[in-house]
This record gives C-alpha cells, sequence and structure tokens, in this order.
C-alpha cells in the first residue's frame, strides 16, 4: 500500500488473533521501509475456564 510516487503511508491494522500479524506482516515491513508509518494492535481473548 503505498502512493503513487511510492512512499510510504500510515497504516493502521486492528487484529483479534495473532495469526493475522503473520499474515500482514509483509506488508507493515515494506510499508515502513519505504518510510510509512505501520501501527498495529492485537486483542487476544480465550474463554474463561
Amino acid at each position: 500500500m503505498t502512493t503513487a510516487s511510492g512512499n510510504g503511508v500510515t497504516i493502521l491494522l486492528l487484529a483479534t488473533f495473532g495469526l493475522e500479524i503473520v499474515e500482514a506482516g509483509g506488508a507493515l515491513a515494506l510499508n515502513a521501509a519505504r518510510g510509512g508509518r505501520s501501527e498495529t494492535a492485537v486483542l487476544l481473548a480465550r474463554p474463561e475456564s
């Protein structure tokens, strides 16, 4: 996800499972390498015992 000039953009990833970070991590890293800002928030939930 970049602008037409190839510069990075701001990306916010809201995830509910850790695996989503793995699946989208490449795009977040590429954006950061291009000077963009990548932010992530993960909500980990489990059933109460």
